[in-house]
């Protein structure tokens, strides 16, 4: 599973009301869509109107009575038909503050007829997911330490520490060598326990990276039942580690593990059934498996049930639900949810709000290296929420982020040096550190080069440069309404 959770763009003008406001994402014409011809109506003059299928997790109540006939609701998207003489809409939501598209603003000066548009709306949390730094999903991992300890025989040979230094090193090669050997002679024994002496052989020869080997003797266990070895031959195809990568056997090997109460595997099937690999894409299967884990303990399964509820997938979406998964999760060290716990109580999003909290738990997440979570803690001291305004301390965070190439906390950084926050001010300094964001993608690094190409901040001024960077930072979030505003008032 690759995409699910939640990146702040940190401004407080809008986070700090909560997570009731919605923003435009996009707004295109189909022309390739034949929904509106196919599914026409009328307006009161009798001419075709236009349809809009509306993305967004929320209920609309109504249109400002601009709509023709009932909103048609499928899951996250709603049909309204306007009269193509609509210039703009009112939009009103059972959860989020009413919201009014102009649609020239995104280009579109007139509807027509039987045409179809996609507008696709997102509130703070969503923004949060869409603009890279989110805490993601977790996928197919190696067994947990208590999946995988079936014998006392076998802690000896699992459990590892790392040694440190050549001499420990070359004991734990000596060690592994005898193990290797003794569980060898034991599967050449053919005696009645030898289902569990492959088991143990094979995880020697993987601690070894012997995969080859390993994988030959965990397919033999498997044959013979061995639910752990089962969900390590699913492992090894899922990963290709000592057989050709393939995914539809990785699933069956998993399922039969799942089916026999294999904690590990059950989470594994739950992400094939969320991705859609290996098997088909099934999001109520995908709930179904994940449960079992979650239920089990599995922390990883805790945190993806608290996304797809978060995310209303295969669900209704529902916050409070998904932060309760979110904090089982988090509560036992799984760094992504302790992240989501974090955003959770900054935007109030089933949880009632509170900036403490959500440092608390941001902090949690930037200890264990989350790049996000360490930006956010930045953030926070910069601006003061839930502790005193410590810029000293927000540089130390927001440098943490840079380590992981984190645009926003450049952005911070660069911030600092152009108002002289915890370091002597430096507008060229600042630019810098924006410009090392604009290239990283972020819209609000290249709105304010555009600001310090327009009147001269650190660089020499440039309006050409300015309009160029505002031009660029026309995007997806709130700071592509900022870079409309500074192009109109240059008069572009």
């Amino acid at each position: 599973m690759r995409h699910l959770l939640f990146i702040i763009v940190f401004l407080s003008n809008i986070l700090t009301t909560g997570a009731q406001e919605l923003r435009v994402k996009s707004f295109t014409p189909l022309p390739m869509d034949l929904t509106a011809r196919k599914q026409q109506r009328l307006d009161l003059n009798g001419k075709p109107c236009a349809m809009l299928k509306i993305m967004v997790m929320d209920d609309i109540t109504d249109c400002n009575k601009s709509n023709i006939g009932d909103i048609a609701t499928s899951g996250v998207m709603k049909l309204v038909y306007l009269p193509s003489v609509v210039r703009s809409v009112t939009l009103n939501f059972k959860y989020h503050y009413p919201l009014t598209i102009t649609f020239a603003d995104y280009g579109v000066t007139k509807l027509e007829g039987c045409a179809t548009y996609e507008l696709r709306l997102v509130d703070a949390l969503q923004m949060m997911m869409e603009n890279g730094n989110a805490a993601q999903p977790v996928g197919v991992r190696q067994p947990s330490q208590q999946q995988a300890v079936n014998t006392q025989s076998a802690s000896t040979t699992t459990t590892t520490t790392q040694a440190s230094g050549n001499q420990n090193d070359k004991k734990d090669d000596a060690s592994n060598s005898f193990l290797l050997k003794y569980w060898e002679k034991r599967v050449a024994d053919n005696n009645k326990k030898k289902k569990e002496a492959e088991r143990i052989l094979a995880d020697v020869q993987y601690e070894r990276k012997e995969y080859g080997d390993a994988f030959k003797h965990y397919m033999s266990a498997a044959e013979q039942n061995d639910i752990y070895s089962q969900y390590k031959v699913g492992f090894m195809y899922y990963n290709g580690e000592g057989v050709a990568k393939d995914l539809g056997k990785a699933s069956e090997w998993f399922l039969k593990a799942a089916k026999q109460g294999n904690l590990d595997a059950q989470y594994s099937v739950g992400v094939m059934y969320h991705e859609g690999k290996g098997l088909a894409q099934d999001y109520h299967e995908a709930l179904k498996w994940l449960n079992k884990a979650a239920d089990s303990g599995s922390a990883d399964a805790q945190y993806n049930l608290g996304f797809m509820y978060s995310q209303g997938q295969g669900v209704t979406a529902d916050y409070d639900i998904a932060f309760k998964w979110f904090s089982r999760a988090a509560e036992q060290g799984q760094t992504e949810a302790q992240f989501s716990v974090g955003l959770s109580y900054y935007v109030g999003l089933g949880v009632e709000q509170d900036f403490s909290k959500a440092l608390q738990w941001f902090t949690k997440a930037a200890n264990s290296g989350h790049s996000a979570a360490q930006n956010n803690v930045g953030f926070m001291y910069y601006k003061g929420q839930g502790v005193k305004s410590n810029y000293i301390e927000a540089l130390k965070w927001y440098h943490k982020a840079v380590s992981q190439n984190n645009p926003n906390a450049m952005v911070g950084i660069g911030d600092c040096y152009m108002y002289g926050h915890g370091v002597k001010m430096n507008k060229e300094e600042a630019v810098k550190w924006y410009s090392k964001a604009a290239d990283l993608g972020s819209y609000e690094a290249m709105y304010k080069l555009g600001q310090c190409y327009e009147n001269g901040y650190g660089v020499e001024k440039n309006v050409t440069a300015a309009i160029f960077m505002y031009k660029r930072g026309i995007g997806n979030d709130e700071y592509s309404d900022k870079c409309r505003e500074a192009l109109k008032r240059l008069g572009y």
